[in-house]
Protein backbone atom coordinates (compact mmCIF):
# COMPACT_ATOMS: atom_id res chain seq x y z
CA UNK A 1 0.00 0.00 0.00
CA UNK A 2 2.96 2.30 -0.58
CA UNK A 3 1.16 4.14 -3.40
CA UNK A 4 -1.87 4.78 -1.20
CA UNK A 5 0.31 6.07 1.64
CA UNK A 6 2.18 8.40 -0.73
CA UNK A 7 -1.05 9.69 -2.25
CA UNK A 8 -2.55 10.26 1.20
CA UNK A 9 0.56 12.11 2.34
CA UNK A 10 0.57 14.37 -0.70
CA UNK A 11 -3.16 15.04 -0.22
CA UNK A 12 -2.56 15.99 3.41
CA UNK A 13 -0.02 18.60 2.31
CA UNK A 14 -2.66 20.31 0.13
CA UNK A 15 -5.04 20.85 3.06
CA UNK A 16 -5.10 24.13 5.01
CA UNK A 17 -2.83 24.26 8.05
CA UNK A 18 -3.81 24.97 11.64
CA UNK A 19 -2.35 27.91 13.54
CA UNK A 20 0.57 25.76 14.78
CA UNK A 21 1.43 24.61 11.23
CA UNK A 22 0.10 21.06 11.56
CA UNK A 23 -2.52 19.39 9.39
CA UNK A 24 -5.01 16.74 10.51
CA UNK A 25 -6.84 14.39 8.14
CA UNK A 26 -8.69 11.17 9.02
CA UNK A 27 -7.05 11.09 12.43
CA UNK A 28 -3.55 11.50 10.98
CA UNK A 29 -1.67 14.58 12.10
CA UNK A 30 1.26 15.83 10.08
CA UNK A 31 3.64 18.61 11.00
CA UNK A 32 6.37 17.88 8.47
CA UNK A 33 8.07 20.40 6.25
CA UNK A 34 8.08 18.67 2.85
CA UNK A 35 8.22 20.83 -0.27
CA UNK A 36 5.59 19.19 -2.46
CA UNK A 37 6.84 21.03 -5.55
CA UNK A 38 9.99 18.90 -5.42
CA UNK A 39 8.16 15.58 -5.00
CA UNK A 40 7.69 13.32 -8.00
CA UNK A 41 4.45 11.42 -8.47
CA UNK A 42 4.12 8.63 -11.01
CA UNK A 43 0.80 7.63 -12.51
CA UNK A 44 -0.17 4.14 -13.47
CA UNK A 45 -2.70 3.36 -16.18
CA UNK A 46 -5.60 3.32 -13.72
CA UNK A 47 -4.71 6.81 -12.49
CA UNK A 48 -4.39 8.13 -16.04
CA UNK A 49 -7.80 6.66 -16.91
CA UNK A 50 -9.33 8.24 -13.81
CA UNK A 51 -7.94 11.68 -14.68
CA UNK A 52 -9.10 11.35 -18.28
CA UNK A 53 -12.60 10.34 -17.15
CA UNK A 54 -12.67 13.23 -14.67
CA UNK A 55 -11.70 15.69 -17.41
CA UNK A 56 -14.31 14.27 -19.80
CA UNK A 57 -17.07 14.50 -17.19
CA UNK A 58 -16.10 18.09 -16.41
CA UNK A 59 -16.29 19.06 -20.08
CA UNK A 60 -19.65 17.30 -20.47
CA UNK A 61 -21.08 19.09 -17.44
CA UNK A 62 -19.92 22.48 -18.70
CA UNK A 63 -21.42 21.76 -22.12
CA UNK A 64 -24.73 20.70 -20.51
CA UNK A 65 -24.73 23.90 -18.43
CA UNK A 66 -24.09 25.96 -21.58
CA UNK A 67 -26.94 24.20 -23.42
CA UNK A 68 -29.28 24.79 -20.47
CA UNK A 69 -28.51 28.50 -20.37
CA UNK A 70 -28.87 28.87 -24.16
CA UNK A 71 -32.14 26.91 -24.27
CA UNK A 72 -33.58 28.95 -21.38
CA UNK A 73 -32.63 32.18 -23.15
CA UNK A 74 -34.06 31.04 -26.49
CA UNK A 75 -37.21 29.72 -24.82
CA UNK A 76 -37.87 33.00 -23.07
CA UNK A 77 -37.09 34.94 -26.23
CA UNK A 78 -39.47 32.78 -28.26
CA UNK A 79 -42.23 33.12 -25.64
CA UNK A 80 -41.79 36.88 -25.69
CA UNK A 81 -41.84 36.92 -29.48
CA UNK A 82 -45.14 34.98 -29.56
CA UNK A 83 -46.90 37.48 -27.30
Amino acid sequence: MLEYANALTLHIFTLPKKSDGSVEYLGIESSGKVDTRLEKVFLKAKGALYLDEYDTKKKERLFALFLGVVSAYLGSWFATWLN
